[in-house]
């Protein structure tokens, strides 16, 4: 006979076991909780050292070595144009002729003023001789004859003016005014007539920032194996459509004063340009190594983390954890590398995979890439 008694004797054993069961998974989870994390495997990288050769690169844009703006040095109407546009001229080479009649007209007559001038002096010699005129009077013919000499020298200017050659050899633009206009000249608002630009040699221009022109000073100063002010330093520049920096050159200029606005200095490197490929205006940058081979530590740009002006990498230290490592970089090796100036001994196990999952004290499984 099952009493209330036995009943609730089963109830209770049958909570009592079901609390009991409930609880175990429970302790389970938290023993587990309790484990060590496993540790992550990353890629990492011993770097070592090596001889470096460092380049600074710089970006700017080509410009002719010479440029000058074509006008007439006397006015008139252009008879004949005598060159194509885009062509390749030599100095002295005639590009237009101007009307020649009112010139050769002003010529014959300061020619006519001359001698008579010239006749009137020698008569006078003669008269002051004879004590027919006075000395004042003498000088004054010799005023006349001295005006009438440069009325003369300057209408066989004229003449020769009318016809305009080209000031230096190069390639000439189109024309920008044709046969039959009438031109000004002989003044600084003389209509321009054409340009013509020297692009063999080339000019390379390029700008470097304050701290960038400190740098190269305190080299100098504190390198006596560094290239000094004054001498020419090798440089190389690639176009836009190149990998590899193939044009050769020399920096031949830097302004004195830094810009006031912008604190940058104006540099100029010169190139030869035989083929003519490089054209003014045109982008190109320009690489250059300013101090000898030395041994140092490299990596690659990708590995770098930026924190806000600080630069640092991730390495693992002895115990597996992820160590931030503040670094100070250098220029670029020849191959693209990153120079590191200071904070990375060689040697270390320097992270190089899943940079965006790693936190600083994360537990790590470095694994050596291939190569290193």
């Amino acid at each position: 006979m099952v009493t209330n008694k036995t009943v609730r004797s089963w109830l209770t054993s049958a909570i009592f076991g079901g609390l009991l069961l409930g609880c175990q998974p429970a302790q389970d989870n938290a023993q587990s909780g309790q484990q060590a994390p496993a540790a992550m495997p990353v890629k990492v990288i011993v770097p070592q050292l090596e001889k470096v050769k460092e380049w600074d690169e710089f970006t700017g844009r080509f410009a002719a070595s010479k440029r000058v703006e074509v006008k007439a040095r006397v006015g008139g109407f252009i008879e004949s144009v005598a060159f194509q546009d885009g062509q390749v001229i030599q100095k002295g080479d005639v590009l237009y002729e101007l009307d020649k009649r009112p010139f050769a007209i002003a010529l014959s007559s300061a020619e006519a003023q001359l001698k008579l001038a010239k006749k009137e002096m020698a008569r006078g010699r003669n008269l002051v001789q004879k004590n027919s005129i006075s000395q004042e009077q003498l000088d004054e013919r010799l005023r006349q004859l001295q005006v009438a000499q440069a009325n003369y020298d300057q209408a066989r200017l004229d003449l020769e003016f009318a016809t305009v050659v080209a000031p230096i050899s190069g390639r000439i633009d189109r024309t920008l005014v044709n046969e039959g206009n009438l031109v000004a000249g002989g003044n600084g608002t003389g209509e321009v007539l054409t340009t013509i630009v020297t692009i063999n040699p080339i000019h390379f221009y390029f700008t470097g920032s304050e701290k960038t022109v400190l740098t190269y000073i305190r080299r100098s100063i504190n390198d006596t194996e560094a290239i000094k002010e004054g001498e020419h330093w090798p440089i190389f520049i690639k176009l836009q459509d190149e990998s590899d920096y193939l044009h050769t050159g020399e920096i031949d200029f830097s302004s004195n004063p830094l810009d006031f606005d912008s604190g940058t200095l104006e540099i100029r490197a010169t190139l030869n340009n035989d083929n003519e490929l490089m054209q003014p205006g045109m982008f190109g940058r320009l690489r250059i190594s300013p101090v000898p081979p030395y041994p140092a530590v490299t990596i690659d740009d990708t590995l770098v983390i930026s924190e806000r002006a600080k630069k640092f990498v991730y390495i693992v230290d002895d115990d597996g954890i992820a160590q931030r490592q503040y670094i100070e970089l250098g220029g670029l090796t020849e191959a693209g590398k990153r120079i590191v100036k200071s904070g990375l001994q060689p040697g270390v196990k320097l992270v190089a995979g899943n940079l965006q999952m790693i936190r600083p004290g994360m537990l790590l499984q470095p694994v050596i890439a291939e190569g290193e």
